[in-house]
């Protein structure tokens, strides 16, 4: 674990220097240059982070704090899982239904009316039951 934190503190430092050289660069330039560095020195920082979360001492408990190890974890979680943005989705639904009367005849003529909303109002309230065919209704 020293020699892990010794050898990246010397890259730091190499790579504190190189940024010097490079202060009017591009994010995307400091990256890559930080990129070769950590391919240089074969060095992954999300493998050193697991190691570290997963080191224990002599007597098998882990090194790092649970909140510390906590805290790495989700680090390297956004990584693989990232979090989702939520959507809000709204809007206006509208629609129309029209209504038509079918009247059968005792003559045999069908007569069709169409059923309009009043004028004063923007929807008919309809309350209706399904009946089967000749089944008589209470009042007629």
């Amino acid at each position: 674990m020293v020699e892990t934190v010794r050898g990246l503190n010397q890259s730091i430092a190499l790579l504190q220097q190189g940024i010097a050289k490079l202060q009017r660069k591009t994010p995307k330039d400091l990256r890559d240059a930080l990129n070769l560095l950590f391919e240089k020195h074969d060095f992954s920082p999300a493998e050193k982070l697991v190691e570290m979360v997963l080191e224990t001492d002599s007597a098998g408990r882990y090194v790092l704090t649970p909140d510390q190890r906590i805290r790495v974890l989700s680090d390297l979680q956004s990584y693989v899982m990232p979090k989702l943005k939520s959507v809000e989705v709204s809007g206006e639904v509208e629609h129309k239904h029209s209504i038509t009367i079918i009247r059968y005849g005792d003559d045999g003529k069908i007569k069709r009316e169409a059923l309009d909303a009043p004028k004063h109002r923007d929807a008919i309230d309809v309350v209706a039951t399904p009946r089967q065919v000749g089944e008589e209704v209470k009042g007629e």
